[in-house]
């Protein structure tokens, strides 16, 4: 996407929630989120192990990176994992268009890869944990030499003490992904994951910095304890204070009908295209 720097983009991003959410002790959370899918048209997609769908299936997986502290937890960057069967194979590259620099590199090597973009943008961060799937010695390494202390290889039902709290590596990091909906796109080609994705670490950053300055803005002006903001209540105040109002006269009604409806039409030729080009290739 030549007008548009995703890579740029997500960096202001985890340097300004970083900064939001600032704390010298805390947690940056490595996992994977599995995206089940019905076919292996989507990029990356093929059979593998997934935690989220509980064993192997048919899925994308995506490794994140999350930012833990005090103050709030969020997204702060992702990797697409291609397993080294499909990230070989020249077909499926450039129908998904996938960039000649992108190789294969395993989950470890991914994370690795964000781990030092973390330090290099300066993040204020102390700890750095992730479960089974991230101990190998090569990210063990990554860690002392970028200068994060860290418990990697936890067992997903132990439970870590820091400075965040208690805390088991399932619950810490099962809990952005899902609400900022980056295990829910539904995208075939390799830039518009890299669109999709960086919308859910948007959503991700604005509904944890809402939900940090709604609590620091309710104990000072409050003396009674208040329940943390869920969700719904976030969403809620940012579509009275930040979003605009819908419109709902009948001209946008019948426009907005008739846009997504010849959208919908297009899709569904393009499927179809989609579907005789693959076909041709079989035969």
């Amino acid at each position: 996407m030549t007008f548009f720097r995703f890579h740029l983009a997500r960096d202001h991003l985890a340097v300004w929630t970083a900064g939001e959410l600032t704390d010298d002790e805390a947690v940056l959370v490595v996992d994977e989120t599995g995206d089940e899918k019905s076919s292996t048209d989507c990029v990356g997609a093929s059979h593998q192990y997934s935690g989220a769908l509980g064993g192997v299936g048919l899925c994308q997986v995506a490794v994140h990176l999350a930012y833990d502290s005090v103050h709030g937890h969020a997204l702060i960057d992702r990797q697409l994992y291609l397993p080294a069967a499909w990230a070989e194979d020249e077909e499926c590259r450039l129908l998904r268009h996938v960039p000649d620099e992108i190789t294969f590199a395993t989950k470890p090597q991914l994370a690795a890869a964000m781990l030092h973009r973390a330090r290099e943008l300066g993040l204020a961060a102390r700890w750095f944990t992730g479960d089974e799937v991230y101990g190998s010695q090569e990210l063990r390494r990554t860690a002392r030499t970028v200068g994060f202390d860290y418990t990697l290889a936890v067992k997903a039902a132990h439970r870590a003490t820091t400075a965040v709290g208690r805390f088991t590596a399932t619950q810490r990091a099962a809990k952005v992904p899902a609400r900022a909906g980056l295990d829910q796109g539904q995208v075939t080609c390799w830039t518009s994951w890299m669109r999709w994705s960086l919308v859910s670490l948007f959503a991700a950053a604005v509904l944890a910095v809402t939900h940090a300055r709604t609590r620091t803005a309710d104990a000072a002006r409050h003396s009674l304890e208040l329940a943390p903001a869920s969700v719904r209540e976030l969403l809620a105040i940012l579509r009275i204070i930040a979003l605009p109002q819908p419109r709902r006269d009948r001209d946008h009604i019948l426009h907005r009908s008739a846009w997504r409806r010849h959208h919908q039409h297009q899709a569904t030729e393009a499927h179809r295209r989609w579907n005789n080009i693959t076909a041709a290739a079989a035969t």
